[in-house]
């Protein structure tokens, strides 16, 4: 049949009858041994792509993440109970371990640093010139797997390296080109077949053994003896290598990203043996000095505080009159206080007794100053008194002092060092006039003394300037001679049991404010009593009363004053 006369239409019948309609046979035949299909391969396909080019992990991780995620936040309460525990014991025994690790590691670091044995091997890491932690490693090991080398065997080139801790090796790129170098240079001087060659070099500090497979090298740097059991553990290793690497071994073309996966045999083989002549220790110097420390840090905690309830208790606290605390604060162990003290006030030690510091470590800085205060004013005019041994009696106000002296005199001298007083600007003398006293035998009883001397003293009168209550210096004079006569009054009505009483009665003019000529009237009320008491009449019987306003137009002047009047009686 000519080829060119069959129809298209016919070759699609043909189709229909040998594969179906729609190509149903195949795809029967396919869904019926997908599964078989399916698991033969899957598997495979997955590695070579992943060995490709890495798409395997690219795709499948993204949702991995997301499938994991959905399931924790879709069940929180499960994951965290299911977890629990297991956090939990491990941050338990991490803590533990830490612990632990850090009382080690300081015990040791106390026991080679501060006694003889330390100091000798420092000396002895300085003259070999290493440093003194790899000095303690080998005095510490017997023998330490410090480095092991997994070299292509071929090209020499380092495809990984895992180092112990403190390692003396600095370059394995370096050391695995120079072994190489070794090794072929043995294997052509000496006609050495494939399969021979060096199977360790011994140095001053390190013996390198070398394991040999078909495409690779495992070669253990090792410090002290090196055991017969590690020539074995590094064959094992590289055999477990050779079997799982091989075909990227024999395929390597420079990439050593695969080789990362089998670290974990690397590190298996950094093996170690400590020196039994060195004893494991419990760390009772660490917990002594861990204890040392406790002790200094309460030491100081508690001194810091202390000084600083001291300097709260100086900053709280009034300081006496004629001080100005100019500053408290902690200068190392100590307290500084400085201040400025007027010389007549209260000393510092007298002051911190008071408070109960006296034996506190306090350092005090001081500045003297003159102080105003008119408790120190007042002081320094007792201490000028005193000094003067007269018989002097004296009131202070408004800067103005006035003398009241017994016996007639006042020094000029003591007038000189008053006014060189700072806080006192004038000073008034005022002799004591002489009491006319009536004999007391021409009368028959207490009664009529009493009777006389209050016909006497009664209704004396104090006048006073305007808008005033100062007492000028002539009525203060007065005053002093009715307070003589007053006391010895008082005292004759104490023999005659008769009770006292001296009533100061103040008043004012019209002029001004009624309130205010009410409160100015008490005022005077008030300094002629206080006038009378600083002449020696008790307090006790004297009542000061201010009336405010007399309504007497024609004696103005006489309005302004301060009537003495008296009562008495009978005492109960």
């Amino acid at each position: 049949m000519d080829r060119k006369s069959v129809s298209e239409a016919d070759i699609t019948s043909v189709q229909s009858l040998i594969l179906g309609a729609d190509n149903e046979h195949i795809k029967k035949a396919v869904r019926e041994d997908a599964h078989d299909i399916v698991t033969n391969v899957i598997s495979e396909a997955a590695q070579v792509r992943q060995e490709k080019d890495g798409s395997v992990s690219r795709v499948l991780a993204p949702m991995l993440d997301s499938a994991i995620s959905h399931g924790i936040e879709k069940n929180k309460s499960t994951f965290v109970n299911a977890m629990y525990p297991l956090v939990g014991s491990l941050v338990r025994k991490s803590v533990a371990v830490f612990f632990a690790n850090f009382l080690e590691k300081l015990n040791y670091l106390i026991e080679y640093s501060l006694t003889i044995k330390g100091l000798k091997w420092r000396f002895e890491a300085w003259r070999q010139g290493i440093p003194f932690v790899q000095y303690i490693l080998k005095k510490t090991f017997v023998y330490q797997v410090e480095d092991v080398l997994l070299i292509h065997r071929e090209s020499g080139t380092l495809l990984l390296d895992v180092t112990s801790e403190h390692s003396a090796c600095n370059d394995p790129a370096l050391t695995s080109a120079m072994l190489t170098a070794i090794n072929d240079f043995v294997a052509d001087s000496f006609k050495q077949t494939d399969t021979g060659g060096i199977d360790s070099i011994k140095t001053h500090n390190f013996t390198l053994v070398i394991s040999r497979a078909p495409q690779a090298l495992l070669v253990a740097a090792v410090s002290g003896l090196p055991p017969a059991k590690l020539q074995s553990q590094l064959q094992e290793a590289n055999e477990s290598i050779q079997q799982e690497m091989g075909e990227q071994l024999a395929d390597f073309s420079g990439d050593c990203e695969p080789f990362i996966q089998v670290e974990p045999l690397l590190k298996s083989c950094l093996l170690s043996e400590i020196n039994p002549n060195v004893n494991k220790k419990k760390p009772t110097k660490a917990l002594f000095a861990v204890a040392l420390l406790f002790c200094f840090v309460s030491v100081v905690s508690f001194r810091w505080w202390q000084n600083q309830h001291v300097i709260d208790t100086l900053k709280n606290t009034a300081p006496p009159a004629g001080w100005h605390v100019q500053s408290v604060k902690n200068v190392g162990d100590n307290i500084q206080l400085s201040v400025m003290r007027d010389p007549a006030a209260q000393s510092i030690e007298g002051w911190l007794n008071e408070l109960n510091l006296a034996d506190q470590s306090i350092k005090i800085h001081e500045t003297p100053f003159v102080s105003l205060s008119p408790k120190i004013v007042e002081k320094k005019v007792q201490y000028h008194i005193k000094e003067s041994n007269a018989d002097i009696n004296y009131s202070l106000k408004d800067e103005t002092i006035t003398l009241i002296a017994n016996d007639h005199v006042i020094s000029d001298e003591l007038r000189t060092r008053l006014l060189a007083t700072p806080g006192i600007s004038s000073v008034l003398p005022v002799k004591r006039a002489a009491i006319n006293v009536i004999p007391t035998n021409q009368y028959n009883s207490v009664a009529q003394q009493v009777a006389l001397l209050s016909k006497h003293i009664g209704n004396t009168t104090v006048l006073f300037d305007v808008k005033s209550a100062q007492l000028n210096a002539n009525a203060a004079d007065a005053l002093n001679v009715v307070a003589q006569q007053l006391t010895q009054l008082n005292e004759l009505s104490q023999q005659g049991s008769i009770k006292l009483g001296v009533i100061v009665s103040g008043y004012s003019d019209k002029t001004g404010n009624p309130m205010t000529n009410l409160t100015l009237s008490q005022q005077r009320a008030d300094a002629v009593k206080a006038q009378l008491v600083l002449g020696g009449v008790p307090n006790e019987i004297i009542y000061a009363v201010g009336h405010g306003e007399l309504p007497i137009d024609a004696l103005a002047d006489a309005a302004r004053s301060v009537v003495i009047s008296l009562i008495s009686g009978n005492a109960p």
